[in-house]
């Protein structure tokens, strides 16, 4: 019985682990307009087709969305449409080198303690008669 309480705990433990180093590599990076163009191409360069997008427009909504179009001073993503002019400040996930340092390096730390508790309840559940 220990043995099956044990392996419970490391199923929930790698759940966990692999739930926390998804989530944790990515940052929201505030992005700098274009200052020489037009307020409809300030944002031009800066948002790409497929960016991940936080989007503040000049009446205090923020908008989220990954981007499927950005031309002509529109900008779509999914049931969205912002004019570009009316954007006051963007924000775009990135990938997070730090974060990403450390969530694998977290990873394998967690790998090599989930591996020993693994082995260790095996052990006593060999040594128990299980």
């Amino acid at each position: 019985m220990v043995g099956c309480g044990m392996i419970s705990k490391i199923k929930y433990s790698a759940t966990l682990l692999i739930a926390v180093t998804t989530v944790s590599c990515t940052t929201l990076t505030q992005v700098q307009p274009n200052l020489q163009g037009s307020a409809d191409s300030k944002w031009d360069g800066a948002i790409q087709q497929g960016d991940k997008v936080e989007l503040t427009t000049t009446n205090g909504a923020v908008h989220k969305f990954k981007v499927s179009q950005f031309e002509q001073g529109i900008i779509k993503g999914g049931d969205q449409t912002i004019n570009a002019s009316d954007v006051t400040s963007v924000r775009k996930k990135l990938l997070s080198k730090g974060k990403t340092a450390a969530a694998v390096g977290g990873a394998t730390v967690g790998g090599v303690v989930l591996f020993s508790l693994a082995a260790a309840a095996t052990f006593a559940a060999l040594g128990a008669g299980l």
